[in-house]
């Protein structure tokens, strides 16, 4: 998922508009985002933070039904969902 984010959206990236992190939910201080964002276990997570705060978000669940499998099928999920995620505006 990385990638694909880091190789598609790379002007988005620069520009700071969209932002990569990778949280360890297994770790005590980040426990909070399983039952906050309702994920059965890891995930990808899209959230639109607002002057620093959490707003609207999406739990991509195919990811994981993709992962193992077609990559350019997984990479265009991704890609996409990520894409409808920016247009939409606050």
């Amino acid at each position: 998922s990385g990638e694909v984010v880091k190789d598609v959206f790379d002007k988005e990236l620069k520009e700071g508009v969209l932002d990569w992190k990778a949280v360890n939910t297994q770790q005590p201080e980040n426990r909070r985002f399983i039952a906050d964002l309702r994920l059965p276990s890891r995930g990808l997570v899209l959230v639109a933070y607002m002057n620093g705060t959490p707003g609207r978000w999406k739990n991509l669940e195919s990811v994981w039904q993709l992962v193992h499998g077609d990559q350019i099928l997984f990479q265009r999920y991704v890609s996409r969902e990520v894409r409808d995620f920016l247009d939409v505006k606050p």
